[in-house]
């Protein structure tokens, strides 16, 4: 290493090991469907949500399976963060930016 002011170096002696994510991703750009029983709750707009929030919202419900978020970067605002659940019997509907989950990785 250099010797330099200002700066501090350190040796690392161990490492922590981070439990995987509870939940697996199903598909990418698709949702839980629109107007179908399937869909169990959707959250409002502008009320975002992370996917730690979302996966909790879904495991909540007796029959949520698939979760999905508003995800992506040229979503619209309204819809960032936000959560719905459904039933893994479903056809998710392709929509960019909504990524689903399933609870179960």
């Amino acid at each position: 290493l250099e010797i330099d002011r200002g700066f501090n170096s350190y040796k690392l002696t161990s490492t922590q090991e981070f439990p995987p994510h509870p939940y697996g991703l199903i598909k990418s750009n698709a949702k839980c469907p629109y107007r179908n029983s399937g869909r169990l709750f959707r959250t409002p707009d502008y009320d975002p949500h992370t996917i730690k929030e979302c996966f909790d919202i879904c495991s909540a419900h007796p029959d949520c399976e698939y979760f999905t978020l508003g995800e992506g970067e040229n979503l619209r605002n309204e819809w960032k963060g936000v959560c719905m659940g459904c039933v893994s019997t479903v056809t998710l509907d392709n929509d960019p930016g909504f990524n689903t989950y399933t609870t179960t990785p």
